[in-house]
């Protein structure tokens, strides 16, 4: 392999400069996140004030429906009309179109307010709840007036809650000085509106709830001081002449002189207010919208602009940095070609290495790289060796000619040693950890799960129950048997223990070819078994198992290595047990089917007894299995 000098490596990084490059990318980066980050606020508070404006508009629909709402209501209902001094005659001859057609124009508002409100970009505002708190007011209100004013009024205070959230999310987006101002003028107008809107409602209120006048007179007071500061506080007078326009018309008016008479010289309502309320309202509504349109038109025109300013900053700092990024550019070509080209070859084959796959590294470049390239070289010639060795141990072939060639030097010969010695003593720890983790759960005379190992699966087999995810069928259940065998003593004493281990063995043979493939079978010691059965969803599959277990455990058994080979017989006596993770625990269910076997073996031999101390709502006992009734106390 050729190995040329090649020029030094910093002869080429001199022609960059570094320093000054990186300076003026942070600069920009800071530049550019900065005015995005005010193009990004503009937007923000122009969604964040149209919000507000959908608010404050279905406030002001919302309040326009009570007047014609209550009066319609109040007509049906003989409680409030007696107190005008009206007959039932009377009431039903009053003529309700005009209140009726209001209350129509007046729902029709309110929905398509609740529309826009919903459909406003970026809102969070729940459309759908909103619309259920307004049916349900306009249901309360036909059942009861009272009631109906008190869903009103909560509803409406809730929404000036929205409102006054909309305009402080607003105001925290770094507003300039003009969006400021109409920011202001439309939280004022919106506060004047809503505090004629609260002392109309509560005016209206008086018919029925004596105590509320201290109420409205606090509102109106709260009002015509509002009113009569916004001459002096508006920022664009433009705004107070709109606003003015409502005082013009005489429906606006007289609803106006009803409140302050209502307020200063404490004349009661009469049912034609209820007329004057809705008509007045709806125009003052109408104006009041218009006005606060206006306002908010003023914060998003100043919002956009400033928008607009700091997108244009933001494409000039771009070129600038675009220029700067040109004049790099050359400086950047030469060092790809006599510096980061060889580079990148390297950097890519040492990938390679890195992903198992051995490739040749020429050398080319500066000299510094050169020199890593030959290191390279020499690596991979004594990974591929190391590659060759390791094949030749993992198919078991440690007398190999490569396995006996360790790699050059000093060191090659240790790792060589080493993993010779590795590979034989992991094999032998293998071995010997596997023969101690079966035989910590495993019967050692029939292979079958030891006590430990059973609890362990009952567990996770309850688990499985509780959760379909993990392969529990929704409406399974665990079942659990407890088998103890009868008449084994007769074996042991009559053939001698020898003869015994063969029964067990047997037996448990038997018991696995008779169950299905995922239950489980396990013996606890002695001549008790337990029967894990999975996924139980009916009584027939125990009626089948257990009369299958009893069966097939009493066929005679034939005793290997005995004189003349005899014949003995042993039977089985089960305990049924069926639970759930939600009601009992892996050791409990164990328990339930122990206490049910403790009955079968005191009824008889080859008798089975079911636990029925926690049956499964509508769970059938199984025909012709016996259940004893007395067990739930065991």
């Amino acid at each position: 392999m050729p190995r040329g000098r090649g020029r030094a490596l910093r002869s080429y990084l001199a022609v960059l400069v570094v320093t000054p490059l990186l300076a003026g990318s942070v600069a920009t980066g800071l530049l550019v996140a900065d005015e995005k980050d005010v193009a990004d606020d503009a937007h923000a508070a122009t969604r964040a004030v149209s919000v507000a404006l959908a608010v404050e508009q279905f406030r002001s629909a919302v309040s326009g429906e009570i007047a014609p709402a209550a009066g319609n209501a109040a007509l049906d209902q003989p409680r409030v009309y007696l107190k005008f001094g009206l007959t039932d005659e009377q009431a039903a001859a009053v003529p309700r179109s005009t209140l009726q057609a209001m209350a129509a124009r007046a729902h029709d508002r309110t929905n398509d307010a609740l529309w826009a409100l919903s459909t406003a970009g970026g809102t969070d505002v729940d459309g759908a709840e909103l619309g259920a708190r307004v049916s349900a007011a306009r249901a309360a209100v036909a059942r009861d007036v009272n009631a109906g004013y008190s869903s009103y009024a909560t509803l409406l205070g809730d929404v000036d809650q929205l409102m006054q959230r909309e305009l402080t999310r607003s105001q925290g987006l770094g507003l300039d000085p003009a969006a400021q101002e109409s920011l202001d003028d439309l939280e004022q107008l919106s506060q004047v509106a809503a505090a004629f809107d609260a002392a109309s409602r509560l005016y209206l209120e008086q018919l029925t709830v004596p105590d509320v006048r201290p109420s409205f007179v606090a509102a109106w007071g709260l009002y015509a001081a509002r009113n009569d500061k916004l001459g002096t506080s508006l920022n664009d007078t433009s705004l107070m002449s709109l606003w003015a326009r409502a005082d013009t018309t005489l429906a606006s008016r007289h609803v106006e002189d009803m409140l302050a008479a209502g307020a200063l010289d404490g004349t009661r309502p009469a049912l034609g207010d209820f007329t004057i309320a809705a008509i007045g309202g709806s125009e003052r509504g109408w104006y009041s919208t218009q006005t606060t349109t206006a306002a908010a038109r003023s914060v998003t025109v100043a919002t956009a602009r400033k928008a607009h300013d700091a997108q244009r900053r933001l494409v000039w700092t771009l070129v600038v940095a675009l220029g700067i990024g040109a004049v790099t550019t050359v400086a950047t070509v030469v060092v790809h070609r006599r510096i980061e080209r060889p580079l990148r070859a390297v950097s890519g084959q040492s990938e390679s290495l890195l992903a198992g796959v051995l490739v040749d590294v020429p050398e080319s470049g500066p000299r510094e790289v050169r020199a890593v390239a030959r290191g390279l070289a020499t690596a991979v010639e004594g990974l591929r060796r190391v590659r060759l060795q390791a094949d030749a141990i993992a198919a078991g072939d440690l007398d190999h000619d490569v396995t006996l060639e360790p790699l050059e030097g000093p060191l090659g010969e240790l790792v060589h040693s080493s993993v010779t010695q590795l590979v034989s003593a992991f094999a032998a720890r293998r071995d010997l950890q596997e023969h101690l983790e079966h035989a910590a759960t495993h019967d050692p005379l029939t292979g079958l799960a030891n006590r430990a190992r059973v609890l362990h699966l009952l567990a996770a087999a309850l688990e499985r129950d509780e959760d379909p995810v993990q392969g529990g069928p929704a409406d399974g259940r665990v079942g659990v048997f407890f088998v103890d065998l009868d008449h084994f003593k007769a074996v042991n004493d009559t053939h001698g223990h020898a003869a015994g281990d063969q029964v067990l063995q047997a037996v448990a043979h038997r018991m696995q070819d008779a169950l299905r493939a995922g239950d489980v079978v396990g013996r606890l010691g002695g001549d008790e078994f337990v029967v894990i059965v999975d996924e139980v969803s009916d009584s027939d599959l125990l009626e089948e198992l257990a009369r299958r277990l009893v069966a097939t455990v009493s066929s005679p058994i034939a005793l290997r290595r005995t004189p003349g080979s005899p014949l003995v017989q042993v039977g089985a006596s089960i305990g049924v047990a069926v639970g759930s993770r939600a009601a009992v625990d892996a050791a409990g269910l164990l328990e339930h089917a122990d206490a049910a076997v403790y009955r079968a073996k005191r009824a008889g031999r080859g008798v089975v007894r079911v636990w029925d101390g926690d049956r499964p709502e509508g769970w059938d006992e199984p025909a012709g299995v016996v259940v004893d009734s007395r067990s739930s106390s065991c």
